[in-house]
């Protein structure tokens, strides 16, 4: 593909390239957490466009 990363050329292994873009779910999950703890703690100061962009973010979980 025109303009694709060429990871076989660079060494990367197909295995080693799915690795390093795999995403946990739970790690995630987690910084949601800690992002909802946050935000709680700044109270009013959140603008509604910050809450709502953290609300479809953790629908999407």
């Amino acid at each position: 593909v025109d303009g694709a990363i060429d990871y076989v050329a660079a060494g990367v292994s197909s295995e080693d390239w799915e690795a390093l873009f795999a995403i946990d779910p739970e790690a995630l999950n987690a910084e949601a957490d800690d992002t909802d703890v946050f935000l709680a703690r700044m109270g009013t100061k959140v603008p509604d466009a910050v809450k709502r962009q953290h609300e479809e973010f953790r629908s999407r979980l």
